[in-house]
């Protein structure tokens, strides 16, 4: 019998065969911290970064996009990334779980290079 995998979109939150399953996030978060605790005007930070990790995303996929001037550097770096580098993208944004290690959480992409 395989282990059923399920993440609720709502809450952030993973199960294992419904029980509850830790992502790769809050364990990060329970051994270093976010690295936000400190400043002010965390969330604007956490909401820059979806923004950055979309914009890696859909660059990986070839689409155009708008975004906030306020991430011009990151997009900038980010095509540049993809133009040197060239990946070869497997998979995106993909849910992964360990059954052994029992944490679940979505890698940004899988590929080669």
């Amino acid at each position: 019998m395989s282990a059923i995998i399920q993440f609720d979109e709502v809450l952030h939150r993973y199960t294992l065969d419904g029980r509850p399953v830790p992502s790769v996030t809050e364990i990060i978060k329970e051994v270093v911290g976010t690295g936000f605790e400190y400043l002010h005007d965390s969330d604007w930070y956490l909401q820059r970064g979806r923004a950055v990790h979309h914009a890696a995303r859909l660059i990986g996929e070839g689409k155009d996009f708008e975004y906030d001037e306020q991430i011009a550097g990151q997009v900038a770096a980010l095509r540049q990334w993809f133009m040197d580098v060239k990946p070869i993208i497997h998979a995106q944004e993909d849910m992964l779980f360990s059954t052994l290690y029992r944490f679940a959480g979505r890698p940004d992409f899988i590929g080669a290079v």
